[in-house]
């Protein structure tokens, strides 16, 4: 399944923003907090305090929100593509009193605009999936901005392993998941992309082998949520 074209994918979810928090906490159960807060503390606890971390394809901030209310000293980067949810990011960034704390940039993750060797450490939070045409420059530009010894950490929703739950899991994604979405959005057809995104995705061990390809000399993947999601580690 070819994934769709970046504009495609900018205009989905530039659809999505408003009300996309919602629709995320509905999704998952309300887990989806506890699955940033897990990616959070394993990015921090692989890194200095005080230290400067790129926030990858930040959409509305929950991620680079958890990261600086978790760690007082860092800075954040956060970068989207797409201005309607980085206005959202903001809005909530300053309500917690972190505006000072987290620098947005409207930009594409595939190219992105910093020197080689500029971050501490990358996070990235529900987006692979949404790169799957362009990972690999995806992730060599994420190895080119990380410092030497720099940890990635990407929290992304994933298949789960046996026969039981993959068969829950797909009537989920089919059926469920477009209701929900007609129910917050009055439409379905965005909701069928974020299905058909996460059925279409790599495996867990086909996007390790991605990181090492693209410069990370090691790679770990720990699931969550019963394997409905997952968090990968890259160490440069």
């Amino acid at each position: 399944m070819d994934a769709p074209v970046p504009a495609d994918i900018r205009g989905t979810f530039s659809f999505l923003a408003g009300r996309y928090d919602l629709f995320n906490a509905l999704a998952s159960i309300g887990m989806d907090g506890s699955w940033r807060k897990k990616a959070a503390g394993l990015a921090i606890s692989a890194m200095k305090p005080g230290s400067y971390v790129l926030d990858l394809c930040a959409g509305t901030g929950d991620l680079a929100i958890e990261v600086a209310s978790l760690d007082r000293h860092s800075r954040i980067e956060a970068l989207d593509f797409c201005p309607e949810m980085v206005e959202i990011g903001k809005r909530k960034a300053r309500a917690k009193g972190l505006e000072g704390r987290i620098r947005w940039t409207v930009a594409d993750a595939s190219d992105m605009p910093y020197a080689g060797g500029a971050f501490d450490a990358i996070t990235c939070g529900f987006a692979l999936r949404n790169m799957r045409k362009d990972l690999d420059k995806v992730f060599a530009e994420s190895c080119r901005v990380l410092k030497d010894g720099g940890v990635m950490v990407a929290l992304d929703l994933t298949r789960p392993d046996g026969r039981a739950r993959k068969i829950l899991h797909g009537i989920y994604l089919k059926c469920a998941l477009p209701v929900i979405g007609f129910i917050i959005y009055g439409r379905t057809s965005p909701f069928k992309y974020l299905g058909d995104s996460i059925s279409g995705f790599y495996t867990a061990e086909e996007v390790k082998m991605k990181f090492l390809k693209a410069g990370f000399r090691e790679c770990g993947f720990k699931p969550v949520g019963l394997g409905a999601a997952g968090i990968y580690t890259a160490v440069k």
